[in-house]
């Protein structure tokens, strides 16, 4: 009996350990699964956040490039502008200075006139030499270059087949130069210049309704 009795209480103790173990286990899975929760809640608000942040980011720096690329703009057609005055005010400058080449010569031509008249016919032809075509050219030339530097070579290209001739009336047409004045610069008459500028179109290919001189001053 006593016996039976002890044998109880060992199951009966052996069946407490077993619940107190579960529930040791129970708690300590509840404890782990707790904080799985916390750690997981933690990533998601991370992850949102850090989503957050890359769409803030995506939308600054787009943003920003937007600036960035409006103020380049802003710049360059500043600069632009800047430039087309300089080479404006140079053009009038160089204008200027071919049309009173003109009339000097015209001038001395006069004067040279009356020298030859006066039976100094050495000095006179001394003098025509300085007043030359060539000589007025090389000048022009030199003026002409320091402002558009690549107008010959891209006249040029776009027409090879111009004489030197036709070249120089290009460049006396560019600076919008009248046909009277471009005469008295060169000593040819205004049926040639006519003539020749007729004959610069058809080498340049120019359509009828393209105007000549438009064209030169854009070509660069």
């Amino acid at each position: 009996m006593v016996q039976q009795e002890v044998l109880f209480e060992e199951e009966k103790h052996s069946e407490i350990g077993k619940v107190v173990v579960q529930l040791d286990k129970s708690e300590e899975d509840l404890a782990l699964e707790t904080t799985m929760k916390k750690i997981y809640g933690a990533l998601v608000v991370l992850s949102l956040f850090f989503s957050v942040w890359l769409v803030y980011r995506y939308f600054y720096i787009k943003k920003t490039n937007r600036i960035i690329l409006s103020q380049e703009r802003k710049i360059s057609a500043l600069k632009h502008k800047q430039l087309q005055q300089e080479i404006e005010t140079k053009e009038k400058e160089l204008v200027s200075k071919v049309l009173q080449l003109a009339q000097d010569k015209e001038v001395l031509q006069e004067i040279v006139k009356e020298i030859e008249e006066a039976g100094q016919g050495a000095l006179a032809q001394k003098i025509q030499k300085r007043v030359s075509p060539i000589n007025q050219w090389k000048e022009f030339e030199d003026q002409f270059l320091k402002v558009h530097t690549t107008f010959f070579e891209a006249l040029k290209k776009r027409a090879p087949t111009l004489t030197k001739r036709e070249t120089q009336l290009c460049a006396f047409l560019k600076l919008n130069m009248s046909s009277k004045d471009m005469a008295g610069l060169t000593n040819l008459s205004l049926t040639y210049i006519e003539v020749t500028r007729s004959s610069i179109r058809k080498k340049l290919g120019l359509e009828t309704k393209i105007n000549l001189i438009g064209f030169l001053q854009e070509l660069n």
